[in-house]
């Protein structure tokens, strides 16, 4: 039946394409060639529909199997019309989800040849009638007489002043999506579970809603239940995980109590087709048997968040229950209490992003450098952590596929506020029989913040962007000691240390006392030097005016060095005239040039 309706609507669509697009493309521009692109992407849509209906046709209207997912096929075509620029990415979040918009003339015309039975219209509008399926609200909280007349509702979108009531649960029971972003919300009512055919709950970013009715648990067609922002949701209810057909749960709320109606993290293992990303929170408070596995088998979830927002003491016995299945890509972990990491974090084979957050007392991580397709590492408030990796250097190194080059594929390392880290491995490293560190062969972007006793890690020759703030100058400075070296992957290349790098930012390193003639060796896309509260450093290289790219220059509360620059005169020495923008800062003496 859904099929029909779609090649009806689209068949509609396709007849009155052309046509409705000369009358408005020819008032508007009179261009020629946008009638055509738009005649060429009709027959496109038209290509894929009829692609998929002759798939269908071929499997003779059988139902898919428990393996072929219906989202799968129709991702596909999805795909499908996006290479063919009928759909295009907009924006790409931190987490690789991408965003996807139609072209507003589309948007329009198919909304035109649809009509009101498909049209998405707004609460006043005076064509909603009982063939009106797609409903948003702008500001009104009430229902109003005119929409109860849409009893054929598929989806409803309501704005933060709505409130859900007996009457949608009434007259809308044929409803599949209900979607309520930034409402007041303070509880569903219970006939929620009258909404027999909903596929896709979502209350988004809702600090008022603290529990969910039991009655939740009748819908059985249930795929997706969004709960993102909803921090102060008290628990799950018991028996969620009987919502076989759920697929998408991107909040699990982990109760603090097990009354009748809380529901633990054994209704996990109910939730067989779990994908794309989960986030559980207050994991404090979860009650686990040693042997237990809630994720293992959810081998379609692509990004986990862990967190405990309160300390306790069972963190590593449930840490250890929560291994994920391997082809996981994201994972991160906040407020982890134990003092080591589960055995199975160099098993995720897949991880392109491991952040680690707000550990206590953890002083040693499981080795990473087996995970060769990390491409992300971000280490946050690990106030114990004394050793990135627990082995030593050469044991590590020998154990890889490589002597000279550690996480093949990394391409960003942030390290901030780990007060007590001092180097990458265990162990002293012996600098005499190790004279080349390993190295990152790819990492772009490195950020190290208060970390005052980190002094050995491997070295970073590609990196494009370098922030240092807190911290010792001694890894930047063996980088920089780097003669011209081989990079082994991801292919063969011949790099000079330092010579893409372009942003260097330096902040209260005490142990700088200058930037020595080696500083300018390879530096020649240096773009702009920032250097703030280095209170020991005394000199700028004498051959700055070598650095050709370089196009701003900052100096702030750097007293030693801010003597040099005293007079407005100054700023022209030959050594840095060639710089377009200048700041120099010493308590409230400014000194600036602004272009040439």
């Amino acid at each position: 039946m859904a099929e029909g309706i779609l090649f009806d609507l689209v068949g509609k669509m396709l007849e009155g394409l052309v046509s409705l697009a000369a009358e408005e493309l020819g008032a508007a521009w009179g261009l020629k060639e946008e009638i055509d692109k738009l005649d060429r992407t009709a027959s496109t849509i038209g290509a894929v529909l009829s692609d998929a209906e002759d798939q269908r046709n071929r499997n003779n209207h059988q139902p898919l199997s428990e393996d072929e997912e219906l989202e799968e096929t129709g991702y596909e075509y999805f795909k499908d019309l996006v290479w063919r620029s009928f759909l295009e990415c907009r924006s790409m979040d931190c987490l690789g989800e991408s965003w996807f918009t139609i072209h507003d003339l589309m948007h329009d015309l198919a909304c035109s040849v649809a009509g009101k039975e498909y049209c998405i219209v707004g609460l006043e509008a005076e064509n909603v009638n009982k063939r009106s399926r797609y409903v948003s609200f702008d500001s009104s909280r009430e229902m109003g007489n005119t929409l109860l007349k849409a009893t054929k509702v598929r989806s409803f979108v309501g704005n933060k002043y709505w409130c859900v009531n007996r009457s949608l649960t009434c007259y809308f029971k044929c409803l599949r999506v209900l979607i309520f972003y930034g409402s007041d919300l303070k509880m569903l009512p219970h006939s929620i579970g009258n909404l027999k055919h909903l596929r896709a709950l979502y209350i988004v970013s809702n600090s008022n809603i603290r529990e969910l009715p039991s009655s939740l648990l009748m819908l059985q067609l249930l795929e997706t239940l969004n709960l993102d922002g909803c921090g102060e949701l008290d628990c799950m209810p018991r028996g969620l995980g009987k919502l076989i057909s759920l697929q998408n749960l991107p909040l699990f709320v982990v109760g603090r109590t097990t009354g009748k109606n809380v529901g633990g993290l054994s209704e996990l293992n109910g939730l067989k087709k779990l994908r794309g990303k989960l986030h559980i929170l207050d994991l404090q408070n979860a009650i686990v048997e040693k042997g237990s596995t809630y994720l293992k088998d959810k081998l379609n979830l692509k990004s986990l968040v862990l967190e405990w927002r309160w300390r306790c003491r069972e963190g590593e016995t449930v840490l250890e229950c929560l291994q994920p299945h391997p082809n996981l890509e994201n994972l991160q972990v906040i407020g982890y209490p134990g003092s080591k990491m589960s055995s199975w974090l160099y098993s995720i084979t897949n991880l392109t992003e491991l952040i680690l957050e707000g550990f206590a007392n953890c002083q040693h991580l499981q080795p990473l450098h087996q995970l060769y397709s990390l491409k992300v590492i971000r280490l946050s408030r690990l106030e114990a952590l004394e050793n990135v990796s627990e082995t030593e250097m050469q044991e590590e190194l020998v154990s890889g596929k490589s002597t000279t080059i550690l996480f093949p594929s990394l391409e960003e390392l942030e390290i901030n506020d780990c007060p007590n880290l001092k180097g990458w491995w265990k162990g002293d490293v012996d600098e005499a029989s190790n004279p080349h560190l390993p190295c990152f062969p790819c990492l772009s972007h490195l950020t190290i913040k208060h970390c005052p006793n980190l002094t050995t890690m491997p070295l970073f020759p590609s990196v494009t962007e370098l922030k240092l703030e807190y911290t010792s100058s001694k890894p930047f400075q063996e980088t920089m000691k780097l003669k011209k070296i081989n990079i082994e992957a991801p292919s063969s290349s011949t790099l000079h240390p330092l010579s893409k790098l372009r942003i260097l930012n330096i902040q209260r390193i005490q142990d700088l006392h200058s930037l020595q003639e080696e500083f300018l060796q390879n530096l020649t896309s240096l773009q702009s030097l920032q250097i703030k509260e280095c209170l020991n450093l005394t000199s700028l290289p004498e051959g700055m005016c070598h650095l050709t790219s370089l196009t701003y220059l900052e100096i702030i509360d750097c007293p030693q060095l801010s003597k040099r620059f005293q007079r407005e005169t100054d700023l022209d020495c030959p050594n840095i005239a060639h710089i377009e923008r200048i700041w120099i800062i010493d308590r409230y003496i400014v000194q600036t040039r602004k272009g040439f």
